[in-house]
């Protein structure tokens, strides 16, 4: 059972205290987010208060739905990708102007080492995560607001993309497919801010993603798009935006 929920954010440099409205829609409390596993006995815990704020409708069929190449978040092995809309899909973007409050792992470590409060580390740190420095998403973002019929341009070793112009309709991935481990993350972000931080362990939850590894297979064929900068050089980039804006 999924969950619609509206949400309000603000963005201050464009419009102010006004509150933008923006909706998601989540599944929560499985027993299993392994959807490969979802034939067998999942259960789901409702967390509503109320019996008034659920909806129940019977299920009248079930039929099998075509998963492409492009399925994210979804705990496939070796995928990470989406599996409804169109467009750009980012993955765990970062760089300058992050608010440092907004729960990534990028931010929270920042954050925490400039503070000198422990770094929180979930579980032993062992599950992957791949980022993208801001500039590289703008770029493929670019790339494909400008790509035309006559495909990328770019070196003869990508070859054109099947699914490409003009009909181009299919999700393409903006992200890094190099992971890191979160571990490695808290000692790249301790060694460059030379914070003294401990690290903290607490609790795995049962559905944080064990990989996160976006394939780019689409950017690269049809944009000649793939991530340029590495994890330390953006880290360098970013830390010193957090540093002034803690007034640390």
């Amino acid at each position: 059972m999924g969950s619609l929920g509206r949400y309000e954010t603000t963005f201050e440099q464009r419009y102010g205290e006004r509150k933008v409205p923006f909706w998601r829609v989540t599944i929560c409390e499985l027993s299993d987010f392994n959807v490969l596993n979802w034939d067998g006995e999942v259960r789901q815990t409702l967390n509503a208060r109320r019996t008034g704020d659920l909806v129940w409708v019977p299920i009248t069929s079930i039929e099998p739905t075509e998963v492409t190449s492009y399925v994210y978040d979804l705990a496939v092995p070796g995928c990470e990708n989406f599996v409804a809309g169109t467009g750009v899909f980012a993955h765990n973007t970062y760089g300058p102007r992050m608010r440092p409050d907004d729960g990534r792992v990028v931010s929270n470590f920042i954050v925490q080492a400039l503070k000198g409060e422990p770094l929180t580390i979930y579980g032993e740190g062992h599950q992957t995560r791949s980022f993208t420095f801001v500039d590289d998403l703008i770029e493929g973002i670019v790339r494909l607001l400008l790509h035309q019929d006559t495909g990328p341009s770019t070196s003869a070793d990508i070859p054109p993309d099947p699914d490409g112009p003009p009909d181009v309709h299919l999700p393409v991935n903006i992200g890094n497919p190099v992971e890191f481990t979160v571990a490695e993350l808290a000692r790249k972000v301790l060694a460059l801010t030379g914070s003294r931080s401990p690290v903290e362990h607490r609790p795995l939850p049962v559905d944080d993603p064990r990989v996160r590894q976006p394939d780019i297979s689409r950017a690269r064929r049809l944009l000649g798009w793939e991530p340029r900068v590495p994890l330390e050089a953006g880290l360098e980039r970013t830390i010193p935006y957090f540093r002034e804006s803690l007034g640390l």
